[in-house]
């Protein structure tokens, strides 16, 4: 991923990592958005996905939060709604 960002400076890229500060691509990243949901919700759609046991992904959650780099995160998002809500919220940010 990081290399294929290199090889193409002039694109963009929307990168998904869920340790992003413990793997150190942050330092790649020009903008950095967080987006986060409350744990019962986490726990809703991590059922109806089943993609990940519910223990190991808040364990991944609280990981994150001890390790969250408030001042290098340019946009937080509240993710408790539906998708459509998610949308609206990143295309306010107008990030072009």
């Amino acid at each position: 991923m990081i290399e294929e960002i290199f090889k193409n400076p002039n694109k963009k890229f929307v990168l998904d990592v869920p340790l992003l500060f413990e793997s150190h691509i942050n330092e790649v990243c020009d903008k950095i958005l967080y987006i986060q949901c409350d744990d019962d919700i986490l726990i809703e759609r991590l059922n109806k996905r089943n993609t990940m046991p519910i223990d190991e992904a808040l364990k991944l959650k609280e990981k994150q939060m001890l390790t969250l780099k408030k001042d290098e995160i340019d946009y937080f998002i509240n993710n408790n709604g539906n998708f459509d809500d998610l949308i609206y919220q990143i295309e306010q940010l107008n990030l072009k």
